[in-house]
């Protein structure tokens, strides 16, 4: 059988994906881990006029850190941010999307 995240997730994470970053759970621990960061813009509409928020994304390998909860912490390169959201769309299900502030 084909192990389709070695082969496929793990060179893209390689190439795309952040060094010296960590999930550091309710129980302290320190999972390294490689996000793939993503700024998508949301758009707004607030009767006539459109407003365009951005955010702040990761992608992160559900084979690297198995376990994501809201109000965990996510630290790049000595940045710390608070997971505001994890889900693992349906369409991917070998990765962790998390939302972050």
């Amino acid at each position: 059988m084909i192990d389709w995240d070695a082969a496929l997730l793990a060179p893209v994470a390689e190439t795309f994906g952040v060094d010296n970053a960590f999930v550091i759970g309710a129980n302290g621990v320190r999972v390294p881990c490689r996000p793939i960061p993503h700024t998508p813009d949301r758009e707004l509409t607030i009767g006539s006029a459109r407003v365009i928020a951005g955010g702040k994304t990761y992608e992160i390998r559900v084979a690297e850190v198995p376990v994501i909860a809201e109000g965990d912490q996510l630290e790049v390169s000595g940045v710390a941010y608070r997971v505001t959201k994890a889900s693992r769309p349906d369409d991917d299900p070998l990765m962790w999307v998390v939302a972050v502030k």
